[in-house]
């Protein structure tokens, strides 16, 4: 028996072990950052664009957690919110006009 038939499950193992050692740090990075994107959505000015992409990072990578489902829920409510704010400053009312001055439409 040659030595690589004996040493080939024993590497094919560790490399087994690698990828999934690569898929755990992966795991935690993403979480890390989901913890961030919550915090950022807390902010005054969030960037929507960074934590939905975060999200999707996550997303991609099978994480199902407590925090995935919170960021999201949060960034649903965030968008509500600044479309919101859009819509109110669309329909402001205007201020009224004084008695003397006239219409000035054609």
């Amino acid at each position: 028996m040659s030595w690589e038939v004996m040493i080939k499950p024993v590497l094919d193992l560790l490399y087994t072990l690698m990828g999934r050692a690569k898929d755990s740090t992966a795991r935690k990075k993403a979480e890390t950052e989901l913890r961030e994107v919550v915090r950022d959505l807390l902010k005054e000015s969030p960037n929507l664009t960074r934590a939905e992409f975060r999200i999707a990072v996550a997303r991609a990578l099978g994480i199902t957690s407590e925090d995935l489902a919170e960021a999201e829920r949060m960034l649903k409510q965030v968008k509500a919110y600044e479309a919101r704010k859009k819509r109110a400053a669309r329909t402001q009312k205007r201020p009224p006009r004084k008695k003397g001055d006239a219409p000035t439409g054609r």
